[in-house]
Protein backbone atom coordinates (compact mmCIF):
# COMPACT_ATOMS: atom_id res chain seq x y z
CA UNK A 1 0.00 0.00 0.00
CA UNK A 2 3.03 2.31 0.19
CA UNK A 3 3.92 2.45 -3.52
CA UNK A 4 0.68 1.31 -5.11
CA UNK A 5 0.30 -0.85 -8.19
CA UNK A 6 0.41 1.01 -11.50
CA UNK A 7 -0.65 -2.10 -13.46
CA UNK A 8 -4.13 -1.86 -11.94
CA UNK A 9 -4.17 1.94 -11.45
CA UNK A 10 -3.98 1.91 -7.64
CA UNK A 11 -2.16 4.68 -5.81
CA UNK A 12 -0.07 4.16 -2.71
CA UNK A 13 0.81 6.57 0.07
CA UNK A 14 4.00 7.60 -1.70
CA UNK A 15 2.45 7.90 -5.16
CA UNK A 16 -0.99 9.41 -4.43
CA UNK A 17 -1.32 12.60 -6.49
CA UNK A 18 -3.79 14.33 -4.14
CA UNK A 19 -2.24 13.48 -0.76
CA UNK A 20 -1.09 16.72 0.91
CA UNK A 21 2.71 16.78 1.23
CA UNK A 22 4.86 19.09 3.25
CA UNK A 23 8.63 19.34 3.31
CA UNK A 24 9.80 20.66 6.64
CA UNK A 25 12.56 23.23 6.79
CA UNK A 26 13.92 21.86 10.08
CA UNK A 27 17.21 19.97 10.07
CA UNK A 28 19.33 18.21 12.66
CA UNK A 29 20.85 21.61 13.52
CA UNK A 30 17.41 23.00 14.48
CA UNK A 31 16.49 23.32 18.14
CA UNK A 32 14.32 20.69 19.81
CA UNK A 33 11.46 23.19 20.06
CA UNK A 34 11.65 24.00 16.32
CA UNK A 35 11.57 20.29 15.45
CA UNK A 36 8.62 19.65 17.80
CA UNK A 37 6.77 22.67 16.38
CA UNK A 38 7.25 21.41 12.80
CA UNK A 39 5.87 17.96 13.65
CA UNK A 40 2.95 19.43 15.60
CA UNK A 41 2.19 21.74 12.66
CA UNK A 42 1.99 18.73 10.31
CA UNK A 43 -0.34 16.81 12.65
CA UNK A 44 -2.47 19.84 13.44
CA UNK A 45 -2.81 20.71 9.73
CA UNK A 46 -4.50 17.35 9.09
CA UNK A 47 -6.78 17.90 12.08
CA UNK A 48 -7.85 21.39 11.01
CA UNK A 49 -7.93 20.91 7.21
CA UNK A 50 -10.98 18.65 7.35
CA UNK A 51 -12.82 20.62 10.05
CA UNK A 52 -12.25 17.77 12.54
CA UNK A 53 -14.43 15.38 10.49
CA UNK A 54 -11.67 12.79 10.41
CA UNK A 55 -9.26 13.19 13.27
CA UNK A 56 -5.88 11.55 12.67
CA UNK A 57 -5.38 8.59 14.98
CA UNK A 58 -1.98 7.21 13.95
CA UNK A 59 1.40 8.39 12.72
CA UNK A 60 3.77 6.15 10.76
CA UNK A 61 7.35 7.34 10.30
CA UNK A 62 10.71 6.06 9.20
CA UNK A 63 12.70 4.19 11.89
CA UNK A 64 15.52 6.74 11.51
CA UNK A 65 13.14 9.64 12.20
CA UNK A 66 11.53 7.90 15.17
CA UNK A 67 14.90 7.04 16.72
CA UNK A 68 16.06 10.62 16.24
CA UNK A 69 12.92 12.08 17.86
CA UNK A 70 13.06 9.63 20.76
CA UNK A 71 16.71 10.47 21.39
CA UNK A 72 16.47 14.25 20.98
CA UNK A 73 15.89 15.77 24.44
CA UNK A 74 14.17 19.04 25.20
CA UNK A 75 13.64 20.94 28.43
CA UNK A 76 10.12 22.18 29.07
CA UNK A 77 10.01 25.87 29.96
CA UNK A 78 11.58 26.93 33.24
CA UNK A 79 10.58 23.71 35.01
CA UNK A 80 13.79 21.95 34.07
CA UNK A 81 11.85 18.79 33.17
CA UNK A 82 13.51 16.97 30.27
CA UNK A 83 11.71 14.70 27.84
CA UNK A 84 12.20 13.55 24.28
CA UNK A 85 10.78 15.48 21.35
CA UNK A 86 8.58 12.44 20.61
CA UNK A 87 7.09 12.48 24.12
CA UNK A 88 6.45 16.22 23.86
CA UNK A 89 4.68 15.81 20.50
CA UNK A 90 2.55 12.92 21.82
CA UNK A 91 1.42 15.00 24.81
CA UNK A 92 0.77 18.24 22.90
CA UNK A 93 -0.82 17.36 19.53
CA UNK A 94 -4.37 18.62 19.02
CA UNK A 95 -5.58 15.22 17.80
CA UNK A 96 -4.44 13.62 21.10
CA UNK A 97 -2.53 10.83 19.36
CA UNK A 98 -0.81 8.84 22.15
CA UNK A 99 2.87 7.86 22.03
CA UNK A 100 2.14 4.20 21.26
CA UNK A 101 0.36 5.22 18.01
CA UNK A 102 3.62 6.66 16.59
CA UNK A 103 5.03 3.62 14.76
CA UNK A 104 8.18 3.01 12.74
CA UNK A 105 7.69 1.84 9.15
CA UNK A 106 10.71 0.89 7.02
CA UNK A 107 8.98 1.95 3.77
CA UNK A 108 9.14 5.62 4.81
CA UNK A 109 12.95 5.68 4.94
CA UNK A 110 14.48 8.23 2.53
CA UNK A 111 11.24 8.69 0.55
CA UNK A 112 11.74 12.35 -0.35
CA UNK A 113 13.38 13.38 -3.61
CA UNK A 114 16.37 14.60 -1.60
CA UNK A 115 16.45 11.60 0.73
CA UNK A 116 14.16 13.09 3.38
CA UNK A 117 12.59 10.82 6.00
CA UNK A 118 8.82 10.37 5.74
CA UNK A 119 5.98 10.69 8.24
CA UNK A 120 2.43 9.61 7.26
CA UNK A 121 -0.33 11.10 9.41
CA UNK A 122 -3.66 9.32 8.98
CA UNK A 123 -6.95 8.21 10.48
CA UNK A 124 -7.06 4.46 10.99
CA UNK A 125 -10.65 4.29 9.85
CA UNK A 126 -12.15 2.46 6.84
CA UNK A 127 -13.97 5.66 5.87
CA UNK A 128 -10.67 7.56 5.65
CA UNK A 129 -8.13 5.04 4.29
CA UNK A 130 -8.89 1.62 2.87
CA UNK A 131 -6.25 -0.88 1.74
CA UNK A 132 -7.06 -2.51 -1.60
CA UNK A 133 -5.79 -5.96 -2.55
CA UNK A 134 -5.13 -6.86 -6.17
CA UNK A 135 -5.85 -10.55 -6.02
CA UNK A 136 -7.02 -13.42 -3.90
CA UNK A 137 -4.98 -15.46 -1.47
CA UNK A 138 -2.12 -17.48 -2.93
CA UNK A 139 -0.56 -20.53 -1.32
CA UNK A 140 3.05 -21.61 -1.08
CA UNK A 141 3.94 -25.32 -1.33
CA UNK A 142 3.11 -27.41 1.72
CA UNK A 143 6.06 -27.82 4.09
CA UNK A 144 6.60 -31.06 6.00
CA UNK A 145 8.75 -31.02 9.15
CA UNK A 146 8.60 -34.41 10.86
CA UNK A 147 4.93 -34.94 11.63
CA UNK A 148 4.08 -31.23 11.33
CA UNK A 149 2.49 -29.89 8.17
CA UNK A 150 2.65 -26.15 7.42
CA UNK A 151 0.84 -24.31 4.66
CA UNK A 152 1.49 -20.60 4.16
CA UNK A 153 -0.88 -18.27 2.34
CA UNK A 154 -0.23 -14.70 1.24
CA UNK A 155 -2.17 -11.95 -0.49
CA UNK A 156 -0.78 -9.05 -2.47
CA UNK A 157 -1.70 -5.55 -1.39
CA UNK A 158 -1.94 -3.25 -4.36
CA UNK A 159 -2.64 0.18 -2.98
CA UNK A 160 -5.06 2.20 -0.97
CA UNK A 161 -8.17 4.20 -1.45
CA UNK A 162 -8.42 7.57 0.27
CA UNK A 163 -11.91 8.96 0.01
CA UNK A 164 -10.69 12.41 0.99
CA UNK A 165 -6.88 12.64 0.77
CA UNK A 166 -6.93 15.89 2.77
CA UNK A 167 -7.75 13.78 5.83
CA UNK A 168 -4.17 12.48 5.72
CA UNK A 169 -0.74 13.95 5.05
CA UNK A 170 2.80 12.98 4.17
CA UNK A 171 5.44 15.14 5.85
CA UNK A 172 9.12 14.97 4.94
CA UNK A 173 12.00 15.80 7.30
CA UNK A 174 15.67 16.20 6.39
CA UNK A 175 17.92 14.42 8.89
CA UNK A 176 21.14 14.59 6.89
Amino acid sequence: CWNGDTQVNLFGVLSHPYLPRTISSVTTSSTSQEIADAILAAINAVYTSNFTTFMPTDVAMSPKLKAYLMGKAMVIGSTGVAQSVMEYVAKNNVAQIPLEKFVAVQELTSVGSGGEEGMFIYAKDPDAVRIISTGGPQSLPVQFTGVDVTQIFYQGIGGLNMYNPANNALALFDLR
